[in-house]
C-alpha cells in the first residue's frame, strides 16, 4: 500500500511538472504570437504613415501679372484657309511672374453664347509662345472651360509672350456670313496650396543701415543680423535668399530687378527670404530710397506683420501720410504664403519714400 501511494505521488509530481512545462510553452507561444502581431501591425502602420507624409512646397511671394481686357472679335470676316489664317498678324500678350518664387498658370478663353454667333465648329485658332510652332485647332476641340494651355511653369521674374490668331474656316457655309464671335483671353495663376505648417516660421532680424543712397552710388546692403527658429535654433545667414524690386516714381511702375540698382531715383525694395527645416518660409523687406531723402513721411497703422486665414478677404490696417500714397501690391489670400505689401509716397520734388508690411496667408 505504501509503495502504491509512493508511485501515485511520483506520478502526480510528474503530471504537475508536465503541466508547468505545458503552461510555460503555451505562454512562450502566446508571447511569440503577440510579438508577431505587434510587429506586423507596426510595419503596416509605418507604411501607412509613410503614405500620409505631408507634401510640403516652398511658398513665397506669388504674383502673376497679366493685363486683362483683351477681346478678340470676328465679325463679317471671309473664310480663310489655314495658310491664310496663319499669315495674319497675331494678337499678342505677355504674362509676367512678378513674385519671388516659381509659379504656374493656365490660359483660357471666356465668352458667352449668343444667338447671332458663328458655330465653334467653323472657328479655327492658332496659339503659341512667341517664336514657337503654333497649335492649330478648331474652337470646338477645346474642353468646356476653353482651356488653351494649362500648368505652364514660369520662373520668378521671368515673362512669357503668347500669340493668338483665329479665323473663319474655309469650309464654313454661307449661313455663317454676317454672324460674329468674340471672347476674352484670361490668365489664372495656379499654385499647390496643400501646405501644412509644422512648428513656427523663423524670424529674420535685419541689421540697421542707411535709408538712402545717392543716384549712381554703390549701395552696400547691411544684410541680416540673425535668423532664429523655435525648432532649429539659430540658422546660418548664408541660407537667406535675396530678391529685389524697384519702384520708379517717374513711370509709377514696380519692376523685379536682378540685383541692387541705383541708376535712377526711386525706391529699392530688398527682400530677404528664408525657410526652416519644416519648410516654413519667412520674409522681410528693406526699403531704400535712391536719391536724396524724401521730405514725405509715411507710417503704418497697426502691426508690421499680419496674418490672414486662407480664402478670407485681406483688409489693410492702413497708413498715415500727408502726401498721396500708392499701394504697390496686395496679398493673394487664395494662396498660402508670405507677402510683402509695399507702399510709396512722393514729396513735391518727386522724391519717393517706401515702407512695407509683411502678410502671412495661412
Amino acid at each position: 500500500m505504501d509503495r502504491e501511494n509512493e508511485l501515485m505521488e511520483e506520478d502526480s509530481k510528474k503530471q504537475k511538472h508536465w503541466n508547468k512545462k505545458c503552461i510555460v510553452l503555451l505562454i512562450v507561444i502566446l508571447l511569440t504570437g503577440i510579438v508577431m502581431v505587434v510587429g506586423s501591425s507596426y510595419a503596416l502602420f509605418a507604411i501607412q504613415l509613410k503614405g500620409e507624409e505631408v507634401n510640403r512646397v516652398t511658398i513665397g511671394t506669388f504674383d502673376i501679372q497679366f493685363k486683362e481686357g483683351m477681346t478678340l472679335n470676328l465679325s463679317n470676316e471671309k473664310p480663310l484657309s489655314e495658310a491664310q489664317g496663319l499669315a495674319q498678324d497675331p494678337y499678342s500678350f505677355t504674362i509676367k511672374n512678378a513674385g519671388t518664387v516659381d509659379a504656374k498658370y493656365r490660359i483660357y478663353l471666356e465668352g458667352k453664347e449668343e444667338e447671332n454667333q458663328i458655330s465653334k465648329n467653323y472657328l479655327r485658332l492658332a496659339y503659341q509662345k512667341k517664336d514657337a510652332t503654333p497649335n492649330v485647332i478648331r474652337l470646338s476641340d477645346l474642353d468646356e472651360n476653353l482651356t488653351l494651355a494649362s500648368e505652364i511653369s514660369l520662373k520668378a521674374g521671368e515673362s512669357d509672350t503668347w500669340e493668338i490668331r483665329f479665323w473663319l474656316d474655309q469650309d464654313a457655309p454661307n449661313a455663317f456670313q454676317g454672324k460674329n464671335f468674340s471672347f476674352k483671353v484670361k490668365v489664372e495663376a495656379i499654385q499647390n496650396v496643400n501646405v501644412e505648417m509644422v512648428g513656427t516660421p523663423p524670424v529674420i532680424y535685419l541689421n540697421g543701415g542707411a535709408e538712402n543712397v545717392e543716384v549712381g552710388q554703390t549701395y552696400v546692403d547691411p544684410g541680416v543680423y540673425s535668423v532664429s527658429d523655435a525648432e532649429d535654433g539659430v540658422l546660418p545667414n548664408e541660407i537667406v535668399v535675396n530678391s529685389y524690386e524697384f519702384y520708379n516714381p517717374a513711370t509709377e511702375e514696380l519692376t523685379t530687378v536682378p540685383n541692387i540698382v541705383t541708376s535712377v531715383p526711386g525706391v529699392l525694395f530688398i527682400h530677404y527670404q528664408v525657410s526652416d527645416s519644416n519648410g516654413n518660409l519667412s520674409l522681410a523687406t528693406r526699403p531704400v530710397t535712391v536719391g536724396p531723402l524724401s521730405t514725405a513721411s509715411i507710417t503704418l497703422v497697426g502691426d508690421t506683420f499680419v496674418e490672414v486665414p486662407l480664402n478670407e478677404e485681406y483688409v489693410d490696417p492702413g497708413y498715415q501720410s500727408l502726401t498721396p500714397v500708392k499701394v504697390l501690391s496686395t496679398p493673394n489670400t487664395n494662396v498660402k504664403g508670405v507677402y510683402s505689401v509695399k507702399y510709396v509716397t512722393t514729396d513735391a520734388d518727386g522724391l519717393a519714400k517706401g515702407i512695407s508690411r509683411i502678410v502671412r496667408v495661412k
